[in-house]
């Protein structure tokens, strides 16, 4: 019997590396990049216009003009311009640096100057609506239109399919955060 534990443990420290302190620093996380990019007239309201991170862990945001304020409790005006943003990660970790990120002075900052007004999302996600809040945004608690609840099922059942998303989210109330400028 010995010797079984001792082969077994020779087989998990062969397979185990230990990290170069040369390695370390590649391993570093660099900061997140954020843009806004050129998007057409036409395609401003589907397209994301800005976008923070990368593929695969990232936030994504398209132009919102606001149509009904009674949908934003009535903080924005007909007309005014919101940046509507959407998370594309299911990691937890993810998620709380980009908010840190995006919640940073320039980006805000850079955003207001584009005139935008503020910015808004939904998500069944309430741990992040309770991230979003600590970080500046309120949760409106209001019923979310018909069809903008329609097209966010939508996209979570696509990113269920592409990209692992919890079942949850198909069926969980959305919560819309917002963020006044």
């Amino acid at each position: 019997m010995p010797q079984i534990r001792f082969t077994r443990f020779r087989k998990k420290a062969a397979n185990s590396k230990a990290v170069d302190p040369a390695e370390k620093k590649i391993m570093k996380k660099e900061p997140l990049k954020w843009e806004f990019k050129k998007v057409s007239k036409a395609m401003e309201q589907l397209s994301p216009s800005f976008q923070l991170g990368t593929k695969g862990r990232r936030i994504t945001g398209t132009l919102l003009k606001v149509r009904n304020p009674k949908d934003f409790n009535g903080l924005f005006a007909p007309g005014d311009k919101l940046l509507y943003i959407h998370f594309e990660t299911t990691r937890q970790r993810d998620a709380i640096e980009l908010v840190k990120t995006f919640s940073s002075k320039e980006i805000l900052k850079e955003i207001q100057q584009r005139g935008y007004k503020g910015i808004c999302g939904d998500t069944p996600n309430e741990a992040l609506a309770k991230l979003f809040e600590k970080h500046g945004g309120t949760d409106l608690k209001t019923k979310i239109p018909r069809l903008i609840e329609l097209r966010e099922r939508l996209r979570y059942f696509l990113n269920m399919l592409t990209r692992s998303y919890p079942r949850t989210y198909l069926t969980k109330p959305l919560q819309r955060v917002v963020l006044k400028f």
